[in-house]
């Protein structure tokens, strides 16, 4: 997918269209309409053709797209071109590895990396994108390395889903690695997992939230120090989707840098102007807008590794940085609730019920702020979703997914540094009454089980209070 979007804005093609198997049931595909310039410019303003060109559709695109479909009558009797096809060869993948090389980002230290494509297509260029930028100490899941589309070794190709990095995990733990690199089948989401000596299988896998302040701090830090760029002229703008967490925010404007959020999707973070980083919480980010209007799992995979191996030069580690970056601006912990409805009716019932009566406390803070996001909120379009707010600055966002027959929910909690600091603190001073001496004090590490605790006590409510 991320090698369709570059080679639409490349090429300065009209259109592209991906058929991925996506998150559909087996017997479906995924249908990506991407459009160029000119067709956007035929049905709007010239800053929003500006603003789409590159990117996935949105209204009134997909709406005029659909009466098109509709108006066929058979698939036989649609006319179709004769002539005029061209077709691609290496020399667009090359180009595409070209333009990460120019990214800038390379390795800085040895490091051990184990790669899962999960059965997908994107393991040649991800291994071939590392390798040119300097990571040759690369150990690729051999069952998972080659395109299938049984996906034999995972229950599902996500590395979202529970099990799918057994197989990485195992492969892992046999060499040692120092960082696991996972990408979804079509290669435009991104995961990573961590040694973790405290986790049954040795790694911990970073959350989506984590990865996006991980690449957000890097990102502000090389446009600080004049070595990242934004897109265009306009000034730099961090983004993320508005069920993504808010430490985003906080670090962009530690950095004297605009955050803003979007509407859930990369069709909205990519249309950001002047955007220089965006992601979403469920495993997609975008490291290189001005070449790539979508969430791309490769260019990605190359710049967190060349963070991770920054980190382990200058003797820290992803733990630590991410310790750093949440004294400086507060502990923000996120998880996710979602519920599988076979009856899609359930789900609008849901969401009725929590617009007329909405929850009066999340983990015993009050609700001090209920926002119905259908009617729009802080100049985002309008969509189908409620956020809540309490009094401890605990955030609850509800929406029905735009994919599958789900309820989500986006549950995130928040220390602010005077908690880390003060958690830091007592750390040390029962150490001294007990007469050890602390190498270091992570303060997060301090308040996470509070913090775990806390989104813990809000899901248990949120399922009764949905009754599901």
């Amino acid at each position: 997918t991320p090698l369709l979007a570059f080679a639409l804005s490349h090429l300065e093609a009209d259109a592209g269209v991906m058929v991925t198997a996506s998150h559909n049931p087996p017997a479906d595909n995924g249908y990506k309409v991407y459009l160029g310039k000119r067709p956007l410019q035929a049905i709007g303003s010239e800053a929003d053709a500006e603003a789409g060109a590159g990117a996935q559709i949105v209204s009134p695109a997909d709406a005029l797209i659909a009466e098109k479909i509709a108006a066929v009558e058979s698939v036989a009797s649609a006319p179709r071109a004769e002539s005029g096809w061209e077709h691609l060869d290496e020399s667009i993948v090359e180009d595409y590895l070209s333009r990460i090389d120019d990214l800038g980002v390379r390795a800085e230290a040895d490091l051990s990396i184990v790669l899962t494509s999960l059965h997908g297509v994107g393991a040649g260029v991800a291994e071939a994108a590392l390798t040119r930028t300097g990571f040759t100490n690369l150990h690729p899941v051999a069952s998972q390395q080659a395109p299938d589309p049984e996906f034999p070794t995972v229950s599902f190709p996500n590395p979202e889903e529970a099990g799918a990095l057994d197989e990485s995990y195992a492969l892992a733990r046999e060499i040692g690695a120092e960082l696991i690199i996972a990408n979804d089948p079509d290669a435009d989401r991104f995961s990573a997992a961590i040694p973790d000596a405290s986790a049954a299988v040795g790694y911990r896998q970073l959350t989506g939230d984590e990865v996006g302040l991980l690449l957000g701090e890097d990102a502000a830090t090389r446009l600080a120090a004049g070595t990242h760029h934004a897109t265009g002229t306009e000034a730099p703008v961090f983004a993320n989707s508005i069920v993504s967490s808010r430490g985003l925010a906080a670090a962009a404007a530690s950095h004297g840098f605009t955050a803003v959020n979007t509407l859930t999707g990369f069709k909205w973070i990519s249309r950001v102007a002047g955007l220089v980083f965006g992601y979403e919480e469920a495993l997609g980010y975008c490291v290189d807008p001005a070449a790539v209007r979508d969430k791309d799992g490769i260019s990605t995979a190359v710049t967190f590794a060349s963070l991770a191996s920054r980190l382990k030069s200058e003797g820290s580690s992803i733990e630590a940085e991410l310790d750093r970056i949440r004294n400086r601006d507060g502990y923000f912990a996120t998880a996710p609730l979602s519920f599988r409805l076979d009856d899609v009716s359930l789900i609008a019932t849901a969401m009725a019920k929590l617009r007329e009566n909405p929850p009066a406390t999340l983990a015993g803070s009050p609700v001090v702020e209920v926002h119905d996001l259908s009617a729009g909120y802080e100049g985002l379009p309008p969509t189908d979703g409620i956020l809540l707010l309490s009094e401890s600055n605990s955030r609850v966002i509800v929406r029905p997914s735009g994919t599958e027959p789900k309820l989500k929910c986006y549950l995130e909690v928040v220390a602010d540094p005077s908690e880390l600091q003060a958690a830091a603190d007592a750390d040390a001073r029962a150490a001294a009454s007990a007469g050890v001496r602390l190498s270091t004090t992570s303060a997060s590490a301090s308040l996470k089980p509070a913090l775990t605790e806390r989104l813990a006590s809000i899901s248990t409510e949120l399922k009764a209070f949905f009754g599901l």
